[in-house]
């Protein structure tokens, strides 16, 4: 390696170390170490003595084929220890001395007697040395206990090993044995900052503040940037991350799966020295054979893994969307609702679907809905008066006149309306397992975002999207609009539609600090009739509607 390329590989694996490291950079120092196994070796090198000189999660490379940290100190040691034996002696000028004459010497005899030998003293000195020598080696070998993880939340977990219950806030040690969680979900946060969900059956071991070992079963990492480096040691490979989010599966037959859903990796795959590298980035899986001797694509599997949990609320989490018609069905997002629902309008409260052959008038007061936390409230939506669309005020400023009906309740999912199946193009939503909302003109909802962040702790809440339109059931002929609003601001609006099964899909995006998202429909303007009312058969869709997570 000639000095130009040393000076800046080293400059880009410094800045690397301190996180200061651009996109460019970053892409510079990977092309070096792919295109090079001197340049490699030189890196792991680097990283070891940094890694023992300086605790810290932004090594990415640190520990290649070493166990733990603690290793790798003891190895620079042993190394400082070799430097020191071969170091050449260095002579030291010594100053001469004046001497003087001794005068009046006296020669004093000392009648010496033989000295006898304790075998009692001499057999507990030489223990003592013997122990000394074990204690050394033991603390050069073995980590001093530190707590490196907690355990933040957990739904229904029962151990198998454990000698005491484990409770939320019990710390994980670095010189804990092996736990087996027989079932349920537990979700770990490491001093770094990384958050595992681990679920049961499952064996693992928490063995550093951003290393976790796991012997069988799977877990999905979220890993902040401020936790780069947190790893997953398998029996046959090494997954490091690189700012992402993932999930592991170690198999019954001893096989290892990694499902890159967010961001990218370094998998390791191989036994002790013999270790080969693989980029795994967003959307790629790979699994590693039992030995680690080969490295095979398959599909990702994103839905299969348990990416967050809460307690309080019994949220469990496997993808990355919140779906409003469960929540709006009095669940968490996350399939926790009930469908064929419906929110009443008037006393904000869940109730069976209506008899559906009333027009009910109701004024356009906004009303708070308090047995959901989740939705702020529902109104009857008409703007002869300033129409109020959330519990701080929000006026939806662009609401037309409406003829102040509806005609049933906001509805999670209804399977049959006026004994016709709910269809909107080309699916039968009434069959389909997908969500949707059944918001029949006139009809207002406002969903708080800040309590559905609330059970989210460090994900962000993205979009809202969804397809919308008039059912393809509806009887007779249909004129409504559509509208949503994100903290009373309108950015979405489609009126006066009046075909049926004409689909849009939408996507909107969601500021960091948006409060309050609100879904209207409202009748169009039509003229009611002695036959029909002008909301008459405006069978309001909103499909699928989800939030989706950053």
């Amino acid at each position: 390696m000639d000095l130009k390329l040393k000076h800046e590989i080293d400059e880009l694996l410094y800045l690397a170390l301190e996180n200061e490291a651009s996109a460019a950079h970053i892409e510079r120092l990977n092309a070096l170490l792919s295109s090079d196994a001197e340049i490699q070796q030189y890196a792991g090198d680097y990283y070891f003595v940094t890694a023992a000189l300086r605790k810290t999660n932004a090594i990415p490379f640190a520990s290649f084929d070493m166990i733990n940290e603690v290793d790798e100190q003891y190895n620079l040691l042993m190394e400082l220890a070799r430097e020191e034996n071969t170091a050449p002696v260095l002579e030291l000028p010594r100053e001469p001395r004046e001497t003087k004459p001794i005068e009046n010497v006296q020669k004093i005899h000392v009648n010496r007697s033989a000295r006898k030998i304790n075998h009692i003293s001499l057999t507990v000195a030489i223990s003592s040395l013997a122990a000394l020598f074990i204690l050394i080696a033991y603390l050069q070998t073995v980590p001093p206990r530190e707590a490196v993880a907690v355990l933040a939340d957990a739904i229904d977990a029962q151990w198998q090993n454990a000698s005491e219950e484990v409770e939320s806030g019990r710390l994980f040690y670095n010189t804990d044995g092996p736990l087996l969680l027989k079932s349920g979900l537990i979700e770990i946060e490491f001093n770094y900052g990384a958050r595992v969900v681990i679920e049961g059956p499952c064996e693992f071991m928490c063995k550093a503040a951003n290393l976790i070992y796991l012997d069988y079963g799977r877990l999905y990492a979220r890993v902040p940037e401020k936790a780069t480096g947190f790893t997953v040691d398998t029996r046959n490979a090494r997954i490091v991350d690189l700012g992402t989010e993932f999930g592991v599966k170690e198999n019954i037959d001893e096989t290892t799966e990694l499902h890159v859903v967010k961001g990218r990796t370094t998998l390791l795959a191989g036994q002790d020295k013999q270790k080969t590298a693989f980029d795994v980035v967003q959307g790629q899986a790979r699994q590693v054979s039992l030995k680690g001797q080969s490295v095979k694509h398959i599909s990702l599997k994103e839905n299969v893994f348990v990416q967050q949990i809460n307690s309080e609320t019994g949220m469990i989490r496997k993808a990355r969307k919140i779906d409003l018609a469960d929540i709006t069905g009095g669940g968490n997002g996350f399939g926790t609702g009930c469908r064929n629902i419906g929110l009443d309008p008037v006393v904000g409260k869940l109730a069976d679907i209506s008899d559906l052959d009333t027009n009910r008038k109701a004024d356009n007061a906004y009303r708070r809905v308090n047995t959901n936390p989740f939705i702020d409230g529902v109104f009857v939506p008409n703007g002869r008066t300033d129409q109020i669309i959330s519990s701080r005020g929000h006026v939806f400023s662009e609401c037309p006149v409406t003829c102040g009906n509806f005609f049933t309740e906001i509805s999670s999912a209804p399977s049959i309306i006026y004994d016709s199946e709910i269809v909107l193009g080309d699916v039968n939503y009434s069959r389909s397992e997908s969500g949707f909302l059944f918001i029949h003109a006139n009809l207002g909802i406002t969903y708080d975002l800040n309590a559905i962040r609330s059970q989210l702790a460090g994900v962000k809440l993205d979009r809202f999207q969804s397809t919308i339109g008039i059912s393809d059931a509806s009887p007779r002929q249909c004129n409504a609009d559509f509208w949503i609003l994100v903290d009373g601001q309108v950015r979405y609006r489609k009126v006066n539609v009046q075909q049926k099964g004409i689909i849009e899909t939408v996507d909107i995006e969601l500021p960091e600090d948006a409060r309050f998202l609100t879904l209207v429909t409202t009748d169009g303007g039509d003229s009611d009739s002695d036959m029909v009312t002008s909301m008459d058969s405006d069978w309001c869709l909103f499909a699928e509607p989800v939030l989706t997570l950053e």
